[in-house]
């Protein structure tokens, strides 16, 4: 990881040659200092520099880095997005007619370089503390002071939000989640799952809450929390949510805020969690849109595995609850909303979940698949394959999905008397009729031991099977098919 990254756009620009300067001076005390370019052909005046060609300032493409430098207020807005370093984002900005600041990040202060004059613009705007860093000999020692702050700070609020530290958007948003809660807390046992530093945590004991347990994986953060938003009601545990068990029926209320798009594997999650509510409980949770924010399967911001449009995460959860309303949260006339799904507008998702479903064990292993069941050239070497691994005496099961049953029960009759075999001596093979693909799959992604892609929205179905840990198959390679069911049977 390299100390300081210069993200430089346009370097044909006057303001270039104040980055490259900086960035030289900053090389020349012993930092470790990289800059990244969108240019192709980058001329950087003789600056003695690495550098790095990127497509772009957004997620996984920027070198990591404890602190970057945007040369334009895109470039430090693209650096702001990723979320990657320590938190310490800067924005050189010599002409301040032209600056605006829509965005200041989570930290409390905002450091800005060159121009003093813009400090009281961007505390105004921002309504956070600036300061601004020396341009002379004193720049190298003021960086390296502001990367160990700001190392210090980022235990707490790598990824949290702590406020009166953000931006007022941002809190906004997070304070929302839980206000929405409150009023339906008071004598009832909350768990908060992702509690943060405990704020949310703080006003759901403050709205009657008989107990909350505040679960999150950073001890410094609840160290915070406890500092700042104890609470007799409240009790803070340190726990990873991805092996945290729960008491069956422990908990009223269950609140897990942004948290859905860190992890690996939120279907299991969602079971357990589904599990601690009483029957007649309601687990309440947010995510961010990914079906407008980035691209679902590489978000822009760094810590998030993966983000989801509004009918994949209505499917997961429907899979572990019987009643599942989803509302889109939004700006709309300068306000901050949450109603109705407006996909195309919504800056997350939050969705209320009641009815939890007591899911019994599996005894048998089910592969899912959804067939574009026009295509016999995928589906039907899919199935011979499995007809010579298993046979019926298998506790296995192929559960093919279909709009249409008596469309697919014919064409699989069909396809096994082509392939010579009597339908009393195959491994067992089921065709299930599905009039909401995505729910449907989910349900049965939550219990199956493989999913099959044979053609038929394979991209989303991954991405489903992904959620609950469950392996996807190549159903066009029969026989890595057959060898890779078997070992898992």
């Amino acid at each position: 990881m390299t100390d300081v990254c210069y993200l430089v756009d346009a370097p044909a620009r006057p303001h270039a040659a104040v980055v490259l300067e900086q960035a030289a001076q900053l090389a020349a005390a012993g930092l470790d200092v990289t800059v990244a370019t969108t240019d192709d052909a980058p001329q950087w005046g003789g600056a003695d520099l690495p550098v790095v060609r990127v497509e772009d300032f957004g997620g996984r493409s920027l070198p990591r880095a404890d602190l970057y430098v945007g040369a334009s207020v895109a470039a430090g807005q693209a650096a702001h997005d990723t979320g990657m370093g320590i938190g310490a984002h800067l924005v050189l900005a010599p002409d301040p007619e032209h600056w605006r600041i829509d965005f200041a990040y989570r930290l409390k202060t905002v450091k800005l370089a060159v121009d003093p004059a813009l400090v009281d613009h961007v505390s105004e705007r921002s309504g956070q503390p600036c300061h601004v860093l020396p341009a002379g000999d004193g720049l190298a020692d003021a960086v390296r002071a502001l990367i160990a702050s700001e190392r210090e700070a980022w235990d707490v609020r790598d990824e949290r939000l702590v406020p009166g530290e953000c931006e007022g958007l941002t809190e906004a948003i997070h304070l929302q989640h839980y206000r929405l809660v409150a009023p339906h807390v008071a004598g009832r046992r909350v768990i908060d799952a992702g509690c943060g530093v405990g704020y949310g945590s703080r006003m759901l004991a403050d709205a009657g809450a008989v107990s909350v347990l505040s679960l999150d994986y950073s001890a410094a953060a609840l160290e915070y929390a406890r500092a700042n938003f104890d609470h007799a009601a409240i009790t803070w545990r340190q726990a990873d949510l991805d092996m945290q068990a729960f008491e069956p029926s422990s908990a009223d209320v269950v609140t897990c805020f942004e948290v859905f798009e860190h992890l690996e594997e939120p279907g299991p999650l969602m079971a357990r969690l589904a599990g601690a509510l009483a029957a007649d409980g309601e687990r309440v949770m947010s995510t961010p849109n990914g079906g407008v924010c980035t691209s679902p399967d590489d978000p822009a911001n760094v810590h998030h595995v993966r983000e989801y449009d509004v009918e994949e995460l209505w499917a997961i959860l429907s899979a572990h609850f019987g009643e599942v309303v989803m509302r889109g949260q939004r700006v709309s006339d300068e306000s901050l909303i949450i109603a109705e799904p407006a996909p195309a507008q919504d800056l997350c998702f939050v969705a209320s979940c009641r009815r939890p479903r007591r899911r019994a064990p599996v005894e048998r292993f089910t592969v899912v698949a959804a067939p574009d069941w026009s295509r016999r050239d995928l589906w039907l070497p899919a199935v011979a394959a499995w007809t010579s691994a298993f046979g019926s005496s298998d506790p296995v099961t192929l559960e093919l999905l279909t709009a249409d049953l008596a469309e697919a029960e014919a064409a699989l009759v069909a396809g096994i008397a082509d392939l010579g075999l009597d339908l009393e001596q195959i491994a067992d093979i089921a065709v299930a009729r599905s009039s909401a693909l995505l729910r449907d799959a989910a349900d049965r992604l939550a219990d199956a031991g493989g999913f099959l892609a044979l053609g038929r929205d394979d991209g989303r179905l991954r991405r489903l099977a992904d959620s609950f840990g469950v392996p996807a198959l190549d159903g066009a390679d029969a026989a890595a098919l057959a060898a890779r069911v078997h070992a898992r049977v």
